[in-house]
């Protein structure tokens, strides 16, 4: 499905990753994060994660047959795997028949604030992003269809040239850790207020006994990701009676095409592997992505997934690191708050009227809501 615009400039939807070339793609995610790469998307596909569900259907302006602007999208028809809006509001939304076959701006299976779109170096933005506007608008009126892009990077040509009028918006926070110019690990602990600076310090030292050895992009064998699956599939069975979506081939695939994004940090008690961390690394940070652990330890979750890293970051000069949504308790170890806004077009004018109010109130709830120091 096309359309043409000029003698020069086209659009298609292309509802696979593998439509358009790697090195047509990322050139255009040249300055994004790896989690907008090509081969992150495409391992989504080619592992076979996604399914009838959860489908690509990304948005593509060309110039003489060339890419230009891509909006990386997919076809869903549920709310599994997503972190937007609170549960009340995707019932909500469930029950007005939203669910059924939105359009979701979202990296797959990747809570992080980095969504954007991906534009041409040379290309001037605001025209392409107005273009991007009024086509997806007058899809989603002709289609009758919901439109829903999440967690989005800020500032980005998205968040400046796009207009939102019609569209409801999500304020919501996350946590992210910055940063300051520190020289050591003590110059991070040194800015923090005493009660965490403490709180951090004991937590280290209950994991003293601990080994931790990272491993980077080729020195990753395919035993240590067996290892890092196994692990990962404890922690998802923990949390939610299944063993997860991610494929162990999901893993191998990256390996094979792009190990330089992984970066595995492996915890081992006399010798023996008791829980691991799958980040994923940037030239200007980490991701913490996927953590599992084979034996309950106090306080390994933090020194694997939060202390480690930092230290990491502070050493390697890095900007930050990204833990992730979810979880106030990062706030007392080191994490800032950091907003970030989420956006859905709904056809009925009515019907948008009352998710702004309800996703407004539900949001005050959450602002107001006490949370423990802990």
């Amino acid at each position: 499905m096309g359309r043409k615009f000029s003698q020069k400039i086209s659009l298609k939807w292309n509802l696979s990753t593998y439509h358009i070339s790697p090195k047509a793609w990322n050139l255009l995610a040249k300055k994004t994060s790896p989690l907008f790469h090509w081969e992150w998307l495409a391992a989504f596909e080619q592992s076979g994660i996604l399914n009838s569900n959860f489908k690509p259907a990304h948005l593509v302006l060309y110039r003489e047959n060339q890419p230009i602007a891509i909006v990386p999208l997919y076809q869903k028809k549920d709310f599994l795997s997503e972190w937007a809006f609170g549960g009340m509001a995707l019932k909500l939304m469930g029950k007005a028949n939203l669910a059924d076959d939105r359009l979701v701006g979202l990296i797959p299976y990747t809570p992080v604030p980095e969504y954007q779109f991906l534009l041409h170096p040379h290309e001037k933005k605001a025209p392409l992003v107005q273009i991007i506007h009024r086509n997806l608008e007058e899809f989603a009126k002709e289609n009758n269809k919901t439109i829903h892009f999440q967690h989005l990077l800020s500032p980005s040509p998205l968040t400046e040239y796009f207009p939102f009028q019609n569209w409801v918006p999500e304020n919501s926070f996350t946590y992210r850790w910055w940063n300051r110019n520190y020289r050591t690990f003590e110059d991070f602990l040194d800015f923090l207020p005493p009660k965490r600076r403490n709180k951090i310090r004991r937590e280290i030292k209950a994991c003293q006994h601990i080994e931790f050895i990272s491993y980077r992009g080729r020195e990753i064998t395919p035993s240590l990701m067996k290892w890092m699956h196994q692990c990962y599939q404890a922690n998802h069975w923990k949390h939610y009676r299944n063993l997860g979506d991610i494929s162990l081939d999901f893993w191998f695939w990256l390996g094979e095409r792009k190990p330089s994004f992984l970066h595995i940090l492996v915890a081992k008690e006399k010798g023996e592997i008791v829980g691991m961390n799958l980040m994923v690394e940037s030239s200007q940070g980490i991701y913490g992505r996927w953590w599992g652990c084979l034996k309950e330890i106090p306080f390994l979750h933090f020194n694997a997934c939060y202390y480690w890293p930092i230290q990491y970051c502070i050493q390697k000069k890095l900007k930050f690191m990204d833990p992730g949504f979810q979880g106030y308790f990062k706030k007392w170890r080191g994490f800032e708050k950091m907003d970030i806004q989420s956006y859905i077009y709904v056809k009925d004018a009515h019907l948008r009227e009352t998710l702004f109010f309800f996703i407004g109130f539900l949001a005050s709830l959450s602002e107001d809501a006490p949370h423990k120091d802990e």
